[in-house]
């Protein structure tokens, strides 16, 4: 008797669990950026946006290098990009959240080519002449 309730309980708590996930009625999108030795990424910026639905959410890493972005609607068509300063930018796009979803990514930044860095310069430096 004892195991059939045990059995029923563990039943519960999962079907009950899965209900709540689908009933939320959104999806969240998270990870841990690291580089390529592997070593986290603190303070990355990171955007998940999805322009068909207006939706453009910025969140910073945290000292372990993990980012979470909760309440997105689920929609197809989300671009993840994330930055920081000395690595070449990641991008991922045409994602699909779905209702209840949790979608972890893995995403690894490279070291940012000279090419890369002098563009930038040349943008904020275009930026100061404007202002």
């Amino acid at each position: 008797m004892l195991k059939q309730y045990s059995l029923f309980l563990g039943l519960a708590v999962f079907l009950s669990s899965t209900i709540f996930a689908q009933s939320s009625g959104v999806g969240t999108i998270s990870g841990v950026v690291t580089d390529a030795s592997g070593a986290t990424v603190p303070g990355a910026k990171v955007l998940v946006e999805n322009p068909s639905k207006g939706i453009r959410r910025e969140v910073d890493t945290t000292s372990s290098g993990a980012f979470t972005v909760p309440a997105l609607v689920p929609a197809s068509g989300y671009r993840v990009v994330i930055n920081k300063q000395g690595f070449a930018a990641y991008e991922i796009k045409g994602l699909t959240v779905q209702v209840g979803e949790s979608i972890t990514l893995t995403p690894t930044l490279g070291i940012a080519t000279a090419a890369a860095m002098v563009e930038i310069l040349i943008q904020i430096a275009k930026t100061e002449l404007v202002h």
